[in-house]
């Protein structure tokens, strides 16, 4: 798989994201699972419009923006951001040309043979942490199709794969 491949295949990923996301009732934004520390469809959104294109330009350029300090732990459900359906959708555009960015900036060689680092550790090949995050975007995709089943949306295999 090449760095173009990747990215090709993550803007299937994207374009699905962007449908669940513009089906997602806005009524219902703040709604989450039960009481548990679960994101609610505004934050799910917010995550998935960051999931991939962000850590990709870290992993491949090295600037991860602020990052927790050594033994700070994430914050919980309850603290972390949300948006509007709108800004996810725009936020989501940005993520998915970042992506775009970073990948076609990598020859396949490096993409294939260069060794970096992840904050929360581990040395992996460059071209399994850029899959794994496309991997990110896919499960919290599919997260948000769990969340509009269980809301009773009518949503289905088509819509997760975005057909």
């Amino acid at each position: 798989m090449t760095p173009k491949d990747l990215a090709a295949y993550a803007d299937g990923i994207y374009a699905a994201s962007a449908g669940l996301i513009r089906l997602a009732p806005e009524d219902r934004w703040t709604w989450k699972p039960g009481n548990q520390n679960y994101m609610t469809i505004g934050q799910l959104c917010f995550h998935l419009s960051e999931a991939t294109g962000k850590t990709l330009r870290g992993f491949i350029t090295g600037d991860w923006g602020k990052l927790p300090e050594e033994g700070e732990m994430l914050p919980s459900a309850e603290k972390l951001p949300s948006c509007t359906k709108q800004e996810a959708l725009a936020r989501l555009e940005e993520d998915r040309k970042l992506m775009h960015q970073m990948l076609d900036s990598l020859p396949a060689e490096e993409f294939d043979r260069r060794i970096v680092s992840a904050p929360w550790g581990g040395q992996k090949p460059l071209w399994y942490y850029c899959m794994s995050m496309v991997e990110h975007l896919t499960a919290h995709k599919m997260q948000l199709f769990q969340y509009l089943k269980l809301l009773g949306q009518p949503v289905n295999t088509m819509h997760l794969y975005g057909m």
